[in-house]
C-alpha cells in the first residue's frame, strides 16, 4: 500500500531517477577498459611478451595469446578485427563480470580443425556445445558479482577482476594450448600458418 502511495505522488520524480541512476558497474567496465595494459602486463609478468589487447568496447574487453597464431588458419576469423578465432574476454553480463574463453565465427575450413582437436580431446566443459558460431570453451563466473551490493570500492573490484581474470587466462592457457599447439595444416591450404 506505501508503495502505491507513493508511486501515486511520486510517480515522476520516481520514473526520472530510476532512469538516470548511476551505473557504477558501467564504471567500472569503463575502468577496466582503461586498465587493459596493466592487465596486458600482468598476463605477461616478466616473459615473453605473449599476450595482445583488442579493441574494448562497453560491455568487452578482450585479450588474444599471440602463440596460438601460428594456428593454420587461427587469423581467418570474421568476429574481430584482428581476425583471430580464440579470444579471452572480461565480460558484462547483467549485474555481473565473467571471465570467458571463445572460439568465434569463421570460414568452416579453419574454424573445424581448432574445433575439432578441442572436441577431441575433450577441452571444454562437457556442457558447451559446438555451434557454428559461437563456442565457450571456458569461462570464469564471476569475477565480480555486484548483484548483491550497490555500493562497492571501485578500486579494490578493479583489482579483483584483473587477479581474477589473470589467473583464469594462465590456466586456460595451461589447459589448451598443449593441444592447439598442435593444430594440424587445413587440408587444401598450401603456404604460412599464420595466414
Amino acid at each position: 500500500k506505501l508503495v502505491a502511495e507513493l508511486w501515486g505522488r511520486h510517480g515522476a520524480a520516481l520514473s526520472y531517477l530510476a532512469e538516470r541512476r548511476p551505473d557504477a558497474l558501467a564504471r567500472l567496465m569503463d575502468l577496466v577498459g582503461q586498465d587493459q595494459s596493466a592487465i596486458l602486463k600482468a598476463l605477461n609478468g616478466d616473459g615473453p611478451q605473449n599476450w595482445e589487447g583488442e579493441t574494448p568496447f562497453p560491455t568487452i574487453v578482450r585479450f588474444a595469446y599471440k602463440p596460438w597464431d601460428m594456428i593454420p588458419g587461427f587469423r581467418k576469423s570474421n568476429w574481430t578485427d584482428s581476425g583471430r578465432f580464440i579470444l579471452f574476454e572480461i565480460k558484462r553480463e547483467g549485474n555481473c563480470l565473467s571471465g570467458c574463453l571463445y572460439l568465434g565465427p569463421g570460414p568452416a575450413a579453419y574454424r573445424e580443425p581448432i574445433a575439432d582437436k578441442i572436441r577431441s580431446h575433450k577441452l571444454a566443459h562437457p556442457k558447451n556445445r559446438f555451434g557454428s558460431t559461437w563456442t565457450c570453451l571456458a569461462k570464469k563466473k564471476w569475477l565480480f558479482d555486484a548483484s548483491a551490493q550497490d555500493d562497492f570500492d571501485i578500486d579494490a573490484v578493479r583489482m579483483q577482476v584483473k587477479e581474477e581474470f589473470v589467473r583464469f587466462c594462465h590456466r586456460s592457457v595451461s589447459h589448451f594450448d598443449q593441444y592447439l599447439s598442435i593444430v594440424g595444416p587445413v587440408v587444401g591450404e598450401a603456404g604460412n600458418a599464420s595466414d
